[in-house]
């Protein structure tokens, strides 16, 4: 299911069902992940649940259905409980009903995976939650990088401008919550943001500015990730 290689999928849809899985109504991949020292508690820890998880190293590999969001966090916390501190995290791909349609899934969780990683604090990601992104799922890395280039093109070689302009949006343009999220003095930010503008020739905080920039951010943090876990999509 997970790489689609499916000879016959009405079986797999019957062998599921032993397990209590009903693939042919909605489901999702999901990937627990845990890089902490205790490796083979946690292997101990995937094989005690009451359910079919295929592990990978520090993966967990599992399909749910009914009622995911709950059954996530509660997965997540018990996978917790056992290996201690160091955090278990909880990604989960789109919703499918299509057995032949799992292996995306799970292709997408993988990504989703990556960029809660990119969330320092949090702990649980789910597709459904990922908003813009959700769309660019489906868009070609070359036309990503493309569009990225387009639209932050003249700042993209300094990595501080880029944060400080994501900062910006984020903030709706207070210098006090960007010099305090960036560790800057309200001047610096304030220079940042006049170099920023120039560069673009654009006010980031005119609405259809700022769709575009925030649709640019979001791409960029997308290929990042791509480009990490080596996936490659469709165009």
């Amino acid at each position: 299911m997970r790489y689609g290689a499916l000879r016959n999928h009405t079986e797999v849809v019957r062998t599921a069902a032993r397990f209590g899985l009903r693939l042919e109504q909605p489901h999702a991949a999901v990937v627990f992940a845990y890089a902490g020292p205790n490796q083979r508690t946690w292997s101990t820890a995937l094989s005690w649940l009451e359910m079919p998880v295929r592990q990978e190293g520090r993966f967990g590999l599992a399909v749910l259905a009914g009622h995911m969001d709950r059954e996530i966090t509660r997965i997540r916390v018990r996978l917790q409980g056992m290996v201690g501190e160091f955090p278990v995290l909880a990604a989960a791909g789109p919703v499918v009903s299509d057995v032949r349609e799992t292996a995306r899934s799970f292709r997408d969780a993988e990504t989703v995976l990556g960029l809660l990683r990119r969330r320092p604090g949090e702990v649980e990601l789910r597709f459904a939650s990922l908003g813009l992104a959700q769309l660019l799922f489906g868009v070609s890395p070359e036309r990503l990088q493309a569009f990225v280039e387009q639209h932050l093109g003249p700042i993209l070689e300094r990595e501080e401008w880029v944060n400080t302009l994501s900062a910006w949006l984020a903030t709706k343009g207070s210098r006090a919550a960007v010099a305090e999220l960036l560790h800057l003095h309200r001047n610096s930010v304030g220079y940042r943001v006049g170099q920023i503008r120039e560069l673009l020739d654009a006010d980031p905080l005119d609405p259809e500015v700022t769709l575009r920039l925030q649709a640019a951010l979001t791409a960029r943090e997308l290929l990042s990730v791509l480009r990490e876990d080596g996936t490659r999509r469709p165009v």
